[in-house]
């Protein structure tokens, strides 16, 4: 029995990874990813159908009887028996080419501890619909139904930052596959008034990264209201309507995050009404329009976003520079009931009792830069000045 047992053991290593207790994991935790550092089980040599590498498994069965073999299994729960099947030939002929049909109850399961070990790289593992399939389909026989949750989207968020998305880039992450890359997530977009100024000018940049297992966006919305100083009490009227009116089809304009608009009254840092932002006398150190609040990070007490307000002025009275910058950790993309993703989805979803600190901001920024986010000073790309001055090629999005 001892040596039954050793080499038991011995078997296990080779196949533990594959047939681990998937269901461990709490829904709670879930957005808690391991360690980015885990090493991934690799794919072997495509034959037509998915085999995994692993350590030991074969060797320590193909001396054993196939009494020995039945005693292993005998105890062993189904999901159990099929994941040592298909790690070890000798095993399958044992139990049979019918022993592979779970029940439905128990494929999902098993479908876990396949995606954990990498079988289908191009594809996620939607836990909506308990099937693998590419993160921008739905399986032919939900497309029709109007609850596809698992790409769902929302309008706190770029509409190009889905869940299936996030799912797919985190996926590739934790295997080191580059067929997703949060890099692909990071994009800019271009917005100018529909007069013959062209002016106020907007510019809307998401940049992606990948901190701790987690997927943070960043969204910073640049508005350049005229160029010089001495028109921006008239510009205001311009960015009010883009704001109110013709923001209608860009949503992305007008959310902080699901609980607070960038225009809101109850802002501490409200963008349109302040009137020292619209005052065409110069910004300095010593007297900011936000005062003690300029360039202070905050954190939203009802989801996972952090968010600042700032405003500079360019060079030799070039004009003002109105940054609206957001930070939001999108989760681990193991599951659409992750706490960090749902929070971000409406208004009725809160996590409050958070702080208020710039806790989402600092993860990034200190990933990015090795300093922290307070106090937020932002940069912009020359080119973004250069359009600001109407200096830039090309035509942009006109709203």
């Amino acid at each position: 029995m001892a040596s039954l047992l050793a080499r038991l053991a011995k078997l296990r290593q080779g196949y533990s990874r594959l047939s681990g207790d998937f269901s461990r994991d709490s829904t709670e935790s879930k957005h808690d990813l391991a360690s980015p550092s885990e090493k991934p089980c690799p794919l072997a040599p495509s034959t037509g159908h998915h085999k995994l590498h692993h350590g030991g498994g074969p060797s320590a069965l193909e001396g054993l009887t196939k009494k020995v073999m039945r005693e292993i299994i005998a105890p062993l729960h189904q999901v159990d028996r099929v994941s040592l099947a298909l790690v070890n030939r000798t095993m399958l002929r044992l139990l049979g080419g019918p022993s592979l049909q779970l029940p439905k109850s128990s494929r999902f399961e098993l479908l876990s501890r396949l995606e954990r070990d990498g079988v289908c790289p191009a594809y996620i593992l939607c836990t909506q619909y308990r099937v693998f399939h590419p993160p921008g389909l739905f399986p032919a026989s939900q497309r029709s139904s109007s609850n596809k949750s698992c790409y769902v989207s929302t309008v706190y968020l770029p509409p190009y930052l889905y869940f299936n998305m996030v799912a797919a880039v985190m996926r590739c992450h934790r295997h080191g596959w580059s067929k997703y890359s949060a890099e692909a997530l990071s994009k800019s977009f271009r917005y100018e008034y529909f007069d013959e100024s062209r002016y106020p000018r907007i510019v809307s940049t998401t940049q992606c990264q990948i901190v701790n297992g987690r997927l943070i966006a960043k969204n910073e919305i640049l508005i350049f209201p005229c160029k010089g100083l001495a028109g921006l009490r008239d510009a205001k009227v311009k960015v009010d309507h883009l704001f109110h009116e013709s923001a209608e089809n860009h949503e992305v304009l007008q959310y902080r995050c699901s609980h607070m608009r960038w225009t809101e009254y109850k802002s501490r840092t409200s963008l349109l009404r302040d009137g020292r932002m619209w005052n065409p006398r110069p910004l300095s150190k010593d007297w900011g329009f936000l005062h003690r609040g300029r360039y202070r990070v905050f954190h939203c007490p009802g989801c996972y976003t952090s968010h600042a307000l700032s405003a500079y002025d360019l060079p030799d009275d070039g004009g003002r520079v109105i940054a609206m910058t957001a930070w939001k950790d999108l989760g681990s993309g193991i599951s659409i009931k992750d706490l960090r993703w749902i929070s971000h989805l409406s208004s009725g979803s809160t996590l409050m009792g958070l702080s208020d600190e710039g806790l989402v901001a600092n993860d990034f920024e200190e990933a990015l830069t090795g300093r922290p986010a307070q106090p937020y000073h932002p940069t912009i790309d020359t080119a973004i000045i250069q359009y600001f001055m109407g200096d830039a090629p090309g035509p942009p999005l006109v709203l």
